[in-house]
């Protein structure tokens, strides 16, 4: 009797020295790397239901493995091969049913009622109340160093196993039919991964009962490995779960877990000596990796936040854009109004004037027409005030107000200037010459928009000067240049910088010398003269030195 119980340990110990690597290879690696996978993914996650079924998962997963594994290796303890036997298959469901929940709540995207885990509760419970009776087990056979199992809830339990296997394949081909093109490549790369690994495990069991030979179960086993690269693929090409590491971190948790795996089949001390040093090796690389990993996603983070600011900020300016060319059309508009609503009066006063000057209303008398010319001249200078105003604001807001036309006689603009100021030079009691070459002096010019610029500055010149007079002299030398010097109030110094670009402003002399002036004359024409690509400026020696401007045009 005796004899016979030690030959049935050593041929035991021989059938399972003989796969005991494999087993080892199988169970501890696959078991570490599915637990730590859902263990990672939870870290990240930990509200979501669908990772709380994952989590579950893997530790089901591990104790069915760490329970198979006892059994492997007491397979010479009766108590605790019978211990492991009474709950694997309670584990063995629970795995079956949380990859059915598993798979059920990332199609829908919500839990199962609280009547369907009811159900499924009691469809477990008696697994979970047979598991320890002799309903489940019968013995153990010391002969095979296995227990014997009862029929009952052996049936019971495939049962189970094959109609949740079903319902897997029922949720996938339903989901497939009313999925997008997008949630259709993710539900199968999902399911080739959770169908894959429940089948595998399914048939390797079957097999492994008919044949008796339970080691055809550890191959069903690495197909887990099927189920965490599919998880993998979720997270890395649709970003499921949020988990941007995890690709490293699961090619380094496999490495780590492959290379200490080959414990399982090392026997020279050497040789172990090399695999601990390559298994650290391969930790510490691997967290190098991690790590770079991890500020590569945290740069590329970056990147797409400045390029989400940058998005923005050129939403902003192309609507700050859109609204400036609003408000630039309306401007344009209000200025179109203004023109009319302020010129068109001015016009029609100038018209009637004229008509009572004419006599068309009768013949007036002579102290009727003096004050009707003098109405004449200030509406003239309310006219031009306008004019000049509205060609200022169109300038400040960078509008061309001039329209170039070749073949302008400069020389004419100026001979009909002198003709319209010499009567005003000689009421003051100062001279007005002009000396000008022979022939014309054609330039590319808005005729009336260049005499008003010269004209600005030669009226300056004889408004502001008391004795003396001013010489209005023209020469050529590829351009041609006009000189106005006048024998009047002079320019200070600091003054003549900005005599041509500022509006508004008047020294105090010349305030003094002559009280009509409204400090924008002078700036429209340089903005005109600027305008016709030329250039205008001043010289002076100082206050009562006289002053010499210079206006200098392209010749055609």
């Amino acid at each position: 009797m005796i004899d016979n119980i030690f030959q049935n340990i050593e041929y035991c110990r021989g059938v399972v020295q003989s796969v005991l690597g494999a087993v080892y290879y199988s169970h501890i690696p696959t078991a570490l790397v599915m637990l730590v996978v859902a263990l990672l993914i939870y870290a990240k996650n930990r509200r979501l239901i669908l990772i709380q079924i994952l989590l579950c998962m893997g530790i089901c997963f591990a104790i069915w493995t760490s329970l198979d594994l006892a059994i492997w290796v007491y397979y010479d303890n009766g108590a605790i091969v019978m211990f492991a036997w009474s709950l694997i298959e309670i584990f063995s469901i629970l795995l079956f049913i949380l990859s059915l929940y598993f798979l059920y709540v990332y199609i829908h995207k919500n839990d199962v009622s609280l009547y369907t885990k009811i159900i499924f509760g009691l469809l477990f419970l008696p697994v979970i109340i047979l598991a320890s009776t002799g309903l489940n087990l019968l013995g153990y056979d010391a002969q095979e160093c296995i227990a014997i199992e009862g029929q009952m809830l052996a049936n019971y339990a495939f049962g189970l196993k094959v109609l949740m296997s079903l319902m897997m394949l029922f949720l996938v081909a339903r989901a497939f039919i009313t999925s997008d093109t997008v949630s259709r490549k993710k539900l199968i790369v999902l399911a080739i991964g959770m169908l894959s690994f429940v089948f595998a495990f399914l048939l390797s069991g079957i097999i492994a009962s008919m044949t008796e030979n339970y080691a055809l179960e550890i191959y069903g086993l690495l197909a887990i490995g099927i189920f965490i690269v599919a998880l993998a693929r979720l997270v890395v090409s649709y970003g499921e779960f949020n988990m941007k590491v995890f690709a490293a971190q699961i090619l380094v948790i496999g490495l780590v877990v492959i290379v200490a795996a080959q414990f399982a089949f090392i026997q020279a001390p050497i040789n172990k000596w090399l695999n601990a040093l390559t298994t650290l090796l391969c930790i510490g690389f691997g967290w190098i990796l991690i790590r770079s990993v991890k500020r590569e996603i945290e740069q590329r983070k970056e990147i797409t936040q400045l390029a989400e600011d940058v998005k923005r900020a050129y939403m902003v300016e192309k609507k700050a854009k859109e609204e400036l060319e609003r408000l630039d059309a309306f401007k344009d508009q209000f200025l179109v109004t203004t023109q009319h609503n302020l010129r068109t009066p001015l016009t029609s006063m100038m018209g009637y004037s004229d008509l009572l000057l004419k006599g068309v209303f009768g013949k007036q008398t002579k102290k009727t027409t003096e004050v009707i010319v003098k109405f004449q001249n200030l509406t003239q200078g309310m006219i031009k005030m306008v004019n000049d105003f509205l060609d200022m604001a169109q300038f400040q807001l960078g509008k061309n107000v001039v329209a170039l036309k070749p073949g302008v006689d400069l020389s004419q603009i100026l001979e009909d200037i002198k003709n319209e100021l010499e009567f005003k030079a000689n009421t003051k009691g100062v001279y007005l010459k002009l000396a000008k070459p022979e022939g014309l002096l054609l330039v590319s010019a808005d005729r009336e928009k260049l005499k008003a610029a010269i004209f600005n500055v030669i009226d300056n010149a004889v408004k502001y000067t008391v004795t003396g007079g001013v010489d209005v002299k023209m020469k050529t030398q590829g351009n041609v240049t006009i000189v106005i010097t006048d024998t009047g109030i002079g320019i200070p110094k600091e003054k003549i910088a900005s005599l041509f670009t500022s509006m508004f402003e008047r020294g105090d002399e010349a305030k003094k010398v002559s009280t009509v002036g409204s400090g924008v004359g002078l700036y429209l024409s340089g903005q005109i003269i600027k305008s016709h690509n030329g250039k205008v400026w001043a010289e002076s020696s100082g206050d009562g030195k006289g002053s010499v401007f210079y206006i200098e045009l392209p010749l055609d």
